[in-house]
């Protein structure tokens, strides 16, 4: 994981036309130039 490349931090964006906090949907936030590399790891998790 630490072997992959780093990318330039993607911008965070939200919607502008929503006023109130409750009206804010999943749809309504958006990251652009988010760029991801593969990860073939295992990393063990004690349950």
């Amino acid at each position: 994981m630490l072997e992959n490349p780093s990318y330039p931090a993607p911008k965070f964006r939200m919607d502008p036309s929503i006023t109130d906090f409750y009206h804010f949907t999943p749809e309504s936030f958006h990251l652009e130039g988010y760029q991801w590399a593969p990860f073939d790891e295992k990393i063990p998790v004690a349950i």
